[in-house]
């Protein structure tokens, strides 16, 4: 076992900041330069734990040069003692305390900043979430680009560092390979379904964090609508961070879905969602040439006239039904008017004339584009929906 004023690589160890089931992790200080550091230690009494580790950290550090980033920790001197595994960790930022001396003092993790949040009336805004997580994702991106998966994403293992979030606690690392066994903590660890349909345990593990980052609610409350809002509730959101909540969730549900051709390629894909617009949301299916403002060609005529089908009559009735509901209220007190929509069952394309912003109406555009309409086209204020 190790103490306090024990000395490992020049730092003297202080006292611990956090445990788990098989190490803990000590404050340490420098003899020579004064500077804080952390260490982690996993004693022989695991052996089992130790040697994954041990292995975890080798092929980590074999891989540095292409794991060098803000958002993954630094590793340094690992030894393997006769008693356990020692190896040094940068201090992450702190909270509860002035000082790392301070007895309240404790590393900031994003379960521990989601736990501070939860006694105050404001949860995180969509803007902090957005860019926490692109961070997660591309330490991700960078761990699957080397080979290895991390299988222990949560919000206990990404830490600050200067106010970025960077993912730690690399005990379970491991190579990437056709036979991966299910590791890691209950909830975030990806169950035998998504792993036996080709899903990356790191994925789910994201999205799970992503979850309870939303909610403040452990991922077992996934997809139940009361637990779909902030603490306070929907009401403590704007109508705006409302719309991105929904989105969100939307994102979540596409990186875990149970069908694996709907799932998200890579982290990078994931990142590229999440950090989408609105704009971008209504313009992805609008060839370039369009976007870059070559005039569109007029309205295609009338299709051959067909025998209605059922689905047409769903769409239909979605198209019919979908901008009232959406915009209903907005609508009285802007002119908001739709052409070609009542018998838009029987044309191959019609549009769309609003003087409101045409971001507000991203949610009817995404409905429309649902009901089988694609290449939408923004020109001083028309829109042109044309049939898939």
């Amino acid at each position: 076992m190790i103490h306090p004023e024990d000395v490992f690589a020049g730092y003297r160890l202080i006292r611990p900041i956090g445990a788990g089931g098989f190490g803990e992790v000590w404050l340490c200080r420098s003899d020579v330069e004064g500077d804080f550091c952390a260490l982690k230690f996993i004693p022989a009494t695991s052996s089992g734990r130790l040697e994954k580790e041990f292995e975890s950290v080798a092929y980590y550090q074999g891989a540095a040069e292409q794991l060098s980033s803000p958002s993954l920790i630094k590793i340094e001197e690992p030894i393997l003692h006769d008693f356990g595994l020692t190896y040094l960790m940068p201090l992450a930022d702190g909270c509860g305390g002035s000082s790392p001396t301070h007895a309240d003092w404790r590393p900031k993790t994003l379960s521990a900043l989601i736990e501070l949040r939860r006694t105050n009336s404001l949860w995180f805004t969509s803007e902090e979430i957005r860019g926490w997580m692109t961070c997660v994702l591309e330490a991700l991106q960078l761990l699957s680009n080397a080979g290895f998966v991390h299988r222990d994403v949560k919000p206990d293992n990404i830490l600050f560092f200067d106010s970025v979030p960077c993912l730690a606690d690399i005990g379970l690392l491991g190579e990437d390979t056709a036979q991966i066994t299910r590791r890691g903590t209950p909830g975030y660890s990806a169950p035998s379904w998504f792993l036996e349909t080709g899903g990356h345990p790191d994925m789910y593990g994201v999205a799970t964090t992503f979850y309870t980052i939303l909610t403040g609610n452990p991922p077992d409350k996934m997809g139940r609508v009361a637990f779909r809002w902030p603490p306070n509730g929907e009401s403590s959101l704007s109508s705006g961070e409302r719309l991105q909540w929904m989105r969100f969730h939307r994102i979540i549900r596409r990186a875990i879905d149970d069908r694996p051709a709907e799932r998200f390629i890579d982290f990078s894909a994931f990142a590229l969602s999440l950090n989408q617009t609105e704009e971008d949301l209504v313009l992805d299916s609008v060839p370039a040439e369009q976007i870059a403002g070559t005039p569109s060609s007029p309205l295609p005529a009338e299709a051959e006239k067909n025998t209605v089908s059922r689905k047409r009559v769903t769409r239909r009735a979605a198209l019919l039904s979908l901008p009232l509901l959406t915009l209903g209220g907005y609508a009285a007190h802007k002119k908001f008017s739709l052409k070609g929509v009542a018998d838009a069952s029987s044309k191959s394309s019609f549009a769309l004339v609003s003087e409101i912003p045409w971001i507000s109406a991203a949610m009817v555009f995404a409905a429309l584009k649902n009901c089988g309409f694609k290449q939408i086209v923004n020109e001083t204020g028309l829109i042109v929906f044309n049939k898939k």
